[in-house]
């Protein structure tokens, strides 16, 4: 089960040893440099996805579920998978 994991530390050790040898450790230096800001980057679009859905999908859903909830008979959590949908659609067509 952990074999993927210690097959990509071997590789990334592996990584490390080409670029030291053919570049030596300013690009050793520039290749972390690089890796941590383009993983900052998809940590910032991934933080960013998921702030858009709570505000709005999630939101917009849970007030319009609660709303329904009080005019009609049916519980919030009844209509809140209808009211999800309908708000990832509209997410989804203004795209």
């Amino acid at each position: 089960m952990l074999e993927p994991i210690i097959n990509l530390g071997e590789k990334m050790q592996q990584i490390n040893v080409y670029i030291k040898e053919h570049f030596g450790p300013w690009g050793l230096a520039t290749f972390y440099l690089l890796s941590g800001y383009f993983a900052f980057q998809l940590l910032l679009r991934i933080l960013k996805i998921a702030f858009q859905i709570v505000l709005y999908v999630f939101v917009p859903s849970l007030i319009l579920a609660y709303w329904g909830s009080v005019i009609t008979t049916f519980s919030i959590f009844k209509i809140l998978p209808f009211t999800s949908v309908l708000f990832m659609g509209i997410s989804i067509l203004k795209r």
